[in-house]
């Protein structure tokens, strides 16, 4: 391998590319570090675990509640979001995201710390990595950004809800790695 060149975004000049100019090193700069830049900061996938409406029903450690998602290709998972629409009455909502890595495999957490919200949150928030709200805990992944492979599982386990609360949801971003 080699060293990565810094992800920039880079403007080119129609002098760097005119016909006959001499066309040197500082293009190739240019462009590898653009080409980072895009790849980091534009092209990336979400997959979105919802729970719609009043999402206590079928209580705790509920497995799996909306499907699983595969991955088709090598990614990286770089930002998961908690969202809760409408905060319940009493008790704690926890979500945690679980990959498979092989078929009838284990399901392994994506977090060390996983997303929870409380009552004490206000209605319509969100949370994600290194934040810091009233009411919410902040999810922490294993590794940042976390590796899966082609043909890996990802699911979504409610583990604990709130009473009365509604519309709440993972969000997971992963890019190709």
């Amino acid at each position: 391998m080699g060293t990565i060149l810094a992800s920039e975004k880079k403007i080119f000049y129609e002098e760097d590319l005119k016909y006959k100019a001499a066309v040197s090193a500082a293009i190739g700069f240019k462009m590898g570090k653009m080409l980072n830049w895009l790849r980091t900061n534009s092209s990336f996938q979400f997959v979105q675990f919802k729970l719609n409406g009043p999402y206590p029903i079928g209580g705790a450690n509920e497995l799996r509640r909306d499907g699983k998602f595969i991955f088709p290709f090598d990614a990286e998972i770089f930002k998961t979001v908690l969202e809760v629409n409408s905060i319940g009455s009493s008790g704690t909502t926890e979500l945690d995201a679980k990959v498979q890595t092989t078929k009838g495999g284990a399901y392994t957490s994506i977090y060390t710390v996983t997303p929870k919200v409380t009552t004490t949150a206000t209605a319509d928030e969100w949370i994600t990595e290194g934040e810091t709200l009233t009411g919410w805990t902040a999810p922490v992944l294993t590794t940042s950004p976390l590796n899966v492979a082609a043909g890996s599982a990802i699911k979504v386990d409610k583990i604990q809800s709130m009473t009365g609360a509604e519309d709440a949801s993972l969000t997971i971003y992963f890019r190709s790695r």
